[in-house]
């Protein structure tokens, strides 16, 4: 019987599925389950193969933060791109943030992100960089309304908003229980999201 004839990947598709892979048994199986061995096994090419793209748990777990940052900045473009007004763009953006708390996979990855982000200054790094992006990019759509607005200002009540949208996955994130007395409580939760960003 004639073998199989492998098709190589280009370097972008070969990194994609590893990317993929990586972000499944981070999100399902842990940290302590990622690793570049097992990966190897799950795509089914040898360990030398994604040594080569990655030489480190600690790098190929920046790439994966990237490419979620990166997916978040896609989806901010979007909605950037459908709506001129700045005021519905951010309410769009941040109606968005919250229903995106009920995803399966952002509770796992971020919630696995911090279980992680405080074990070593690496890690820990990781976060930062990860909310500090996030904060700016909500920071410059409050600019975006009130052009005249001191930075540091839309800055801090950025920082305030996202604080408000992470801190409910806790609440009423992926998998956990619907408590009837929350009902309604993401629509308020946008309300007062907006209301902290357009407030004098």
């Amino acid at each position: 019987m004639p073998q199989k004839k492998r098709v190589r990947k280009s370097r972008e598709d070969r990194i994609s599925e590893i990317i993929a892979a990586a972000t499944k048994i981070f999100i399902e199986e842990g940290y302590s389950e990622l690793t570049l061995r097992r990966i190897a096994k799950d795509i089914g090419v040898r360990l030398s193969t994604i040594q080569y793209y990655f030489d480190s748990k600690k790098s190929l777990l920046i790439t994966m933060l990237k490419d979620k940052i990166s997916s978040y900045n896609s989806k901010l473009s979007d909605f950037k791109s459908n709506e001129h007004k700045p005021e519905k763009q951010l309410s769009n953006y941040t109606r968005y943030l919250i229903v995106d708390n009920t995803d399966r996979e952002t509770c796992a990855f971020f919630t696995q992100l911090w279980a992680i982000g405080f074990q070593d200054e690496d890690n820990l790094a990781l976060l930062s960089h990860a909310y500090e992006v996030h904060t700016e990019n909500l920071a410059q759509m409050i600019q975006d309304i009130f052009p005249e607005r001191d930075k540091l200002d839309s800055l801090q009540r950025a920082t305030i908003m996202s604080s408000m949208i992470e801190g409910a996955i806790i609440h009423v994130g992926y998998g956990l229980p619907v408590r009837p007395e929350f009902e309604g409580l993401s629509e308020r939760l946008h309300k007062e999201v907006m209301r902290i960003a357009l407030q004098d």
